[in-house]
């Protein structure tokens, strides 16, 4: 049989309220991480303003906009800035979404493993474009979607600056 020692023994009293801060303090972190990944959304531009995107936190795209500057750009030449503009975006939104997680103290194990679905940065072309499948896929991607989810044909809207703007929300 063991013996307790009575001054070792732990009361019911403070093992409640440690527990009591330790639940607060984890609801602390995870709404801190809530804000942090709803404040992820990135809208990017492409150098010359012909193309503009938002992406929401997991990289998926919200919105593309393209102003009458990408009429001079060649369909193909259009394709990759296109590209290479949805991949900053997503690049920048992954970073933030893995700034909030590293804000609530998350283990180095955790932070690597979330480094480790960081997009890289793509090669240039010579030219200073971005070819589309260097691009890498968002990080929404690596998240199997929910069988249920609904796919929504994007609604297009055209404003009065012959900017033509889909919008996926």
């Amino acid at each position: 049989m063991r013996r307790v020692d009575s001054e070792r023994a732990l009361d019911p009293q403070q093992w409640l309220g440690d527990l009591q801060k330790r639940v607060d303090a984890a609801k602390l972190r995870a709404e801190q991480l809530k804000e942090g990944v709803a404040a992820s959304t990135v809208t990017a531009a492409s150098p010359d303003g012909a193309v503009t995107v938002t992406v929401g936190p997991n990289g998926g795209l919200t919105n593309i906009s393209l102003s009458q500057r990408a009429a001079e750009h060649p369909p193909t030449k259009l394709g990759s800035l296109i590209m290479q503009t949805v991949g900053t975006a997503q690049r920048q939104a992954a970073t933030r979404v893995a700034e909030a997680l590293a804000a609530t103290g998350a283990s180095q194990d955790t932070m690597a493993f979330v480094g480790s679905f960081l997009p890289p940065p793509p090669d240039p072309e010579p030219s200073g474009a971005v070819a589309a499948a260097q691009v890498p896929p968002p990080v929404s991607s690596l998240v199997p979607a929910k069988a249920t989810a609904a796919r929504r044909a994007p609604a297009r809207h055209e404003d009065e600056n012959d900017e033509i703007e889909l919008n996926f929300e």
